[in-house]
């Protein structure tokens, strides 16, 4: 006969493995909104940076045209962050969808294992009390046939 626990058993390893697979998934997202965040900072500095190179060239005087050049390169690197910002903004969203059904996962998971974990306790309480009766049984019989020997 199958116990309960034993039928149990491939819910409960069909879920341990939807929860390691959300787990992976919700990695995955962290690293694309690590990623997202390091291109981010990485456009900043680079804006920065050709900020200043700009400030400098235009104290020493830079023609008309090229500080057009330099603005308008500005100005598409401000484009770049805005856009870079949504993309860390929406990636953030994602990860935290994902991190919502790992959480959900994880959560039936562990209601699962303690379902099978109270099953395997009744069943082991029950074999102990079968067990017991069986020893009581034989006790019992031990007793009658020492009691028929010696009448």
């Amino acid at each position: 006969m199958m116990t309960r626990s034993r039928r149990l058993r491939p819910v409960a390893d069909y879920s341990d493995s939807r929860e390691r697979e959300a787990a992976r998934s919700l990695g995955a997202s962290q690293e694309q909104l690590a990623a997202a965040r390091r291109t981010l900072q990485e456009l900043s500095v680079y804006r920065d940076e050709y900020l200043r190179q700009m400030q400098g060239a235009g104290a020493r005087g830079l023609p008309a045209q090229r500080v057009r050049m330099y603005q308008q390169f500005l100005n598409r690197l401000d484009q770049a962050i805005v856009l870079q910002e949504q993309r860390v903004k929406q990636a953030g969203m994602e990860m935290e969808k994902k991190r919502q059904a790992w959480l959900e996962r994880r959560c039936r998971s562990k209601a699962i294992h303690k379902v099978v974990s109270r099953y395997r306790r009744q069943e082991r309480l029950q074999d102990d009390r079968r067990e017991q009766r069986e020893q009581d049984d034989r006790g019992a019989k031990a007793q009658r046939m020492h009691r028929d020997r010696e009448s």
